[in-house]
């Protein structure tokens, strides 16, 4: 038997003599060298045996050579061996064998997590052992190592307010500083650390020893810009390479070790170290006037308007209105200190202007933050008016109907005038100088004037006074003259229809010979008169009440003209013509004739014949026009003389045709015809 490891000593040799051999010694060489005088060998090495056997009586065999050979080499494995590079408490490494040696090339394995593939991964750092057996029990044993390489970095910033004005200016400073620290399980050399946004100390540190930590080599600082103000944050994220000692490039991102709550995140950096920046968006308008007074309606007063930014932070889109003179423009951008250009403005002085006494201007400014936050500004100026003007005018209303008296028949107020706008009673006081001799005329608190009942046709008259209330000596005054005339109302009725699309004359409802030089109005307010013409097409259907209103010399004579509208001339729409397929005509009142809904409506349905058959076809019932109330087939025969007319048809299934006309909406007479069962039951 051979050996089956490479320098084993499991390998074994048996004599087999003849039964004549007679053999009862041995001599055994290995490699021409004494070995053995047993008979049979075993736990032998691979070499070359002879043997010679002697017999009793001294005779001796010739030599017999025997080999015990083994494998030419030895089982063993090369490992290729994955580690968690960068990655700290990942399963990422993996070993991979090479086997070679040892008998048929056919292996087994049995590791210490008790995988039993050739290669394992997915494996966390840590010692592993295999046992690789071949087809002949052969084997060899190996242990592995699994490491994991990793940095961690901390980057905290800090504002510093270079001149200690509390604002944040271009120019301060964010301070950074750095805690490194290795976090794998094996030394990393060469730690450098790149920073983009910020200016790093230039140092490095050699080595650093698996959980070690570094506080105190690296700093960095970053100068504030104006763009970092508009964003009222800085971002900044810093990079630590450094390597492990295989070379491999072992690297990581900063973190805020003490992140700000309050910031909002950068979509393309959610690591980064926030340092918030203070904020102070401010605007500020500035309005001058050139014009100091104003004194009459048509003065005009002159203003210039500037905006300047005096915060921190760039403003977009202000928009600078001042709706006294109609300024409405928009500056797309001031950056902070930056003014806009003087807008020069005028404004016409009005009446309400004189009524205030005062044009007090508002000119206001609305920009955006950077955050689109609405900033407002405003400025605002008052010019005040010079003495006013006071003007009391005369006043008179004639062709006065008192029958019933009249309030308010006119308001002196209305054309007076103060400093050319008209009065309001807040402005003045008001004053009765000389009272109407009949004391018909009264003069009421708010400027209105009265006119008693039943005052007599004639010429009334009173006189009054107004003042400044600001200054009681600025006084003038009028004379107020009212004539009075007798009225007569007369009553008149009509009537009109609202499907009719024409106008009715209303003036042809008023006695002849009336004056044509009247006024019409729409009392009930139906607005659908014009002049004296009435369009009811549509009113609601109740009477409505129009006024024609006639001044002559004598007096006033008025005309009430009632209109009821109804809806008399409405053509009602046609209905369908719908044929009852069953009758019985047993004299119960109730369905006794063959009914044809709506065929009776002969200015929808001109013209009609109806013919009805027995089931054999024999024509028992013919008639033109028919109608439900005086021409309709009550089950008695009205055909062919076979079947004699008069008699009352039997029970049973009839057959009838209806021919009539019809008209469409152009006018066109169209033919129509139904035709079908038809069942008679008595």
């Amino acid at each position: 038997m051979d050996i089956y490891c490479l320098d084993g000593n499991n390998g074994a040799i048996t004599i087999t003599s003849s039964e004549n051999s007679g053999a009862n010694s041995y001599a055994w060489t290995k490699n021409n060298i004494a070995y053995s005088t047993s008979e049979d060998l075993t736990e032998l090495s691979a070499g070359t045996y002879t043997v010679t056997a002697t017999s009793a009586n001294g005779c001796s065999s010739e030599p017999f050579i025997v080999t015990i050979s083994q494998p030419t080499t030895s089982l063993s494995a090369t490992a290729v061996i994955t580690n968690n590079i960068n990655c700290i408490g990942c399963s990422k490494g993996a070993i991979n064998l090479t086997v070679s040696g040892g008998n048929d090339g056919i292996y087994t394995y049995l590791w210490s997590n008790n995988e039993t593939t050739k290669d394992i991964s997915n494996l966390y750092k840590g010692d592993y052992s295999v046992a690789i057996k071949d087809s002949k029990g052969c084997t060899v044993n190996y242990n592995y190592t699994i490491t994991e390489s990793g940095i961690s970095i901390t980057k905290e910033g800090t504002y510093i307010d270079s001149n200690n004005d509390g604002i944040t200016n271009i120019g301060d400073v964010v301070a950074y500083t750095f805690v490194v620290k290795n976090t794998g399980n094996v030394t990393l050399i060469n730690l450098t650390i790149i920073d983009d946004n910020a200016i790093v100390s230039n140092k490095a540190i050699d080595k650093l020893a698996a959980g070690e930590t570094n506080s105190t080599t690296f700093t960095a600082s970053h100068i504030i810009t104006q763009k970092d103000i508009d964003a009222g944050i800085v971002y900044n994220l810093a990079t630590v390479k450094s390597y492990d000692p295989k070379g491999n490039l072992i690297t990581a991102t900063s973190t805020d070790p003490t992140p700000c709550t309050t910031c909002p995140l950068s979509n393309e950096c959610a690591d980064c170290t926030t340092t918030d920046l203070n904020q102070n968006p401010s605007l500020k308008v500035i309005k001058n006037t050139l014009t100091t007074s104003f004194s009459k309606i048509g003065d005009i007063l002159l203003y210039t308007i500037v905006v300047e930014n005096t915060g921190n932070v760039t403003l977009h889109q202000i928009r600078v209105q001042d709706p006294l003179t109609g300024l409405d423009v928009t500056i797309e951008e001031l950056q902070p200190g930056q003014k806009s250009k003087e807008y020069s403005q005028s404004y016409t002085v009005t009446q309400q202007d004189l009524i205030n006494k005062s044009v007090t201007n508002i000119a206001t400014a609305e920009g955006l933050s950077p955050s689109n936050t609405l900033i407002n500004g405003s400025d605002t100026v008052t010019v005040n008016q010079s003495k006013m003007i006071i003007d009391a005018v005369d006043d008179s209303k004639d062709s006065v109907d008192a029958t019933s008296g009249i309030k308010n028949v006119l308001n002196v107020l209305t054309n007076d005038r103060l400093n050319q706008i008209p009065v309001i009673l807040q402005n003045v006081t008001l004053n009765l100088v000389t009272a109407d001799a009949t004391g018909m005329l009264s003069l009421n608190p708010d400027g209105s004037v009265d006119v008693k009942q039943g005052t007599p046709a004639g010429t009334y008259t009173l006189t009054y006074q107004i003042c400044e209330i600001l200054n009681s000596t600025n006084c003038d005054t009028a004379k107020v003259t009212i004539k009075v005339i007798q009225n007569e109302v007369l009553n008149i009725t009509g009537d009109a229809c609202n499907a009719d699309t024409s106008v009715t004359d209303l003036s042809n409802l008023l006695p002849s010979g009336t004056s044509t030089n009247g006024t019409w109005t729409d009392t009930d307010q139906s607005n659908a008169l014009n002049g004296s013409l009435l369009s009811a097409f549509e009113l609601e259907i109740r009477t409505y009440v129009f006024e024609y209103k006639i001044i002559e010399e004598t007096g006033i004579k008025i005309f009430l003209i009632s209109i009821q509208i109804n809806d008399d001339c409405k053509v009602l729409p046609c209905g369908t013509v719908l044929v009852h397929n069953a009758f019985s005509p047993n004299g119960d009142g109730t369905n006794d004739y063959f009914a044809i809904d709506n065929i009776d409506e002969t200015n929808c349905y001109a013209e009609n014949n109806v013919e009805i058959y027995n089931r054999w076809g024999v024509l028992v019932f013919e008639t033109k026009n028919y109608s439900n109330s005086s021409n309709y087939f009550d089950g008695t025969s009205r055909g062919r003389t076979t079947i004699k007319k008069g008699d009352g048809l039997p029970t049973g299934t009839y057959f009838y045709i209806l021919n009539f006309t019809s008209v469409d909406g152009s006018g066109t007479t169209i033919s129509n015809r139904k035709d079908g069962y038809l069942y008679l039951s008595k």
